[in-house]
């Protein structure tokens, strides 16, 4: 599985695409470039839950950058995110850093369902919204076990579509969503053919 980590180098930037991204529907799934400041957004209409892992504090900006989008604050992106999943009113999974829970908790009533993990051997938090909190030991068990008990899930936060790869190989479906066109085309160019 790819990784979208603010880690390594940048790829390319929004200002580096040729073409521009908009929305594709790729059998029963969809890809959209979509900036979570912008609100809701309708496709994930479709979906019965929501699991995401969104940047953490230490990385927003470097992700914000690569997407050729100008600073905007850490505390401002985790309301967004809250709201887009209060708007949706649908189960959702949050994962994020532990530091960073407590400003989704201030943010969202996540009814203390929150449990630690690992997410590519680093120490996460997955919250839950509007579903009981499931006992797993990393971000990948975790997926595998929503894969079979939902059928299609939005990603907001989308990356390379990890989170897609997991439904898609259980026969389910997605809607996947990035503010980085680089990941959108990444995405798109995996899933146009199925």
């Amino acid at each position: 599985m790819k990784y979208a980590t603010a880690l390594n180098k940048p790829g390319l930037s929004a200002n580096d695409q040729d073409k521009k991204f908009g929305l594709y529907a790729l059998g029963g799934n969809t890809v959209l470039c979509h900036d979570i400041h912008n609100g809701y957004n309708d496709q994930f209409n479709k979906c019965d839950i929501l699991y995401s892992e969104p940047a953490w504090r230490h990385g927003y900006d470097i992700f914000m950058s690569k997407a050729g989008y100008e600073k905007r604050s850490f505390e401002q992106y985790v309301t967004d995110i809250c709201s887009f999943v209060k708007l949706s009113k649908k189960p959702a999974i949050i994962i994020t850093g532990v530091k960073d829970s407590k400003l989704y908790q201030n943010n969202l009533k996540f009814e203390d369902s929150k449990i630690k993990l690992k997410v590519h051997n680093c120490n996460a938090m997955a919250l839950f919204y509007n579903i009981p909190a499931i006992l797993v030991n990393d971000n990948i068990e975790l997926l595998n076990i929503i894969s079979k008990k939902f059928n299609n899930v939005g990603d907001f936060c989308a990356g390379y579509g990890n989170t897609a790869d997991v439904f898609h190989k259980a026969g389910k479906n997605f809607v996947m969503s990035d503010v980085n066109p680089y990941y959108v085309s990444h995405m798109v160019n995996k899933y146009e053919n199925i």
